[in-house]
């Protein structure tokens, strides 16, 4: 009997114990101070002509245009960043490194820059200079783009519906340059981050990509899977299914976000309150998701630093 009774109270005491810890883990967890992330999508700057459908802009070191970046970088610094996240692929952070040294000694003329007319060191060097930073972070991922043959399928399968979305897009490519040209760089960067903008930047992956799909027989009797793997080449190789080549196109987009996103959190350490994302605006609506379904993060909207 006295050992039941032993028994039972070691029970209590473990149960309790248990209680005890679960509230104190659920309270760390309610109190746990998330980071802030900033996104911010942005045109080229220096339009490399690297996106299907390109606007044209103004030499951004005129004295206007440089006014205009100091305004905008004064608007997103308040946001005060730990760190800031540029387009630029890992493997270029050793150089980034070094250009970025340079500058802060004073011994880099950007006007000299290759790319010196990008946001990576219009916004992204400068500000970071301001800010007191002695490191920018690379953490673009490199992807597969299948639009010209996503294009050439819908054209061999009739589908005029992509025909129509080019128009419209060449089409309000005329309402884009009349607001480069009219509005100042922080009005268009508050543009381009409005959930309107953003919604139609992303429309082509949700709405019109996948719908280029066609079965056929062969499709059908396929029983292959998409994973194989080249002995000679001794590479692990994914096979693209050519019926579904719009799919394929979105399930790449999002697979390259998806690869930025982890390089961004590869890289945010325990002290970072607060992380700014300056990305090409079509990235941004994908990123966003990621770290919203994070309960970690927090995304703070970046009309307020706008305005």
């Amino acid at each position: 009997m006295q050992n039941l009774k032993n028994i039972f109270l070691t029970l209590i005491v473990l149960l309790s114990t248990f209680s005890f810890l679960f509230a104190q883990t659920t309270e760390t967890a309610k109190t746990k101070k998330k980071t802030q992330v900033l996104l911010v999508g942005t045109f080229h700057f220096n339009n490399p002509g690297r996106d299907e459908f390109n606007n044209e802009i103004d030499d951004v070191f005129s004295d206007k245009r440089q006014k205009e970046i100091t305004e905008l970088n004064n608007g997103l610094a308040a946001f005060t960043p730990d760190k800031i996240f540029l387009e630029w692929e890992m493997q270029e952070q050793k150089n980034v490194d070094s250009l970025y040294a340079a500058y802060l000694a004073d011994n880099l003329d950007i006007k000299e820059q290759k790319y010196g007319r990008s946001e990576h060191f219009q916004v992204g060097f400068k500000m970071g200079k301001m800010l007191g930073h002695d490191r920018l972070y690379c953490s673009d991922a490199d992807g597969l783009w299948l639009g010209s043959s996503v294009r050439g399928a819908a054209k061999e399968w009739n589908m005029t519906f992509l025909e129509e979305y080019d128009q419209d897009m060449r089409a309000s490519l005329s309402k884009e340059d009349s607001l480069m040209r009219l509005h100042t760089l922080k009005e268009i960067i508050y543009e381009h981050n409005t959930p309107e903008s953003l919604h139609n930047n992303h429309n082509f992956y949700v709405s019109y990509a996948p719908r280029v799909i066609k079965y056929n027989e062969e499709a059908l009797k396929d029983t292959r899977g998409i994973f194989h793997r080249d002995k000679e080449a001794d590479v692990a190789c994914v096979r693209l299914e050519e019926h579904l080549v719009g799919a394929e196109l979105t399930a790449e987009w999002y697979r390259r976000n998806i690869k930025i996103y982890a390089n961004i959190l590869s890289q945010i350490e325990e002290g970072d309150e607060r992380i700014m994302i300056y990305y090409g605006q079509a990235h941004i609506t994908i990123i966003k998701q990621l770290f919203e379904d994070n309960p970690d993060y927090e995304v703070v909207d970046v009309l307020e630093y706008l305005k």
